[in-house]
């Protein structure tokens, strides 16, 4: 499922069990069912935020071909903490 920042499905892609996440996002990308609004901010991109489950370049890559910029937490990376540092943003994910 893809949601925009309120929580508003944007595309459903429903999968058998035995096909692989990275697959089943780009599938999901290229469902969308509403209009994207044009940005003229980050030159017509926006964001998407995923999480380490979706780290494969394939999927960057497919992003920033649909007009994205990707957000994706490495496998291995440590989440943000207080004492962490001051000039990353944490993120929420809606859903």
């Amino acid at each position: 499922m893809l949601t925009d920042g309120q929580g508003n499905p944007l595309s459903v892609v429903i999968t058998a069990a035995n096909v692989h996440d990275m697959k089943a996002a780009i599938n999901t990308l290229d469902n969308i069912v509403v209009k994207r609004p044009s940005s003229k901010i980050n030159k017509g991109r926006q964001n998407l935020s995923l999480d380490k489950g979706y780290d494969f370049l394939e999927i960057a890559n497919s992003a920033v071909k649909k007009g994205y910029l990707p957000h994706i937490r490495h496998g291995g990376e440590q989440s943000i903490t207080k004492g962490g540092d001051h000039h990353s943003k944490r993120r929420r994910w809606v859903v």
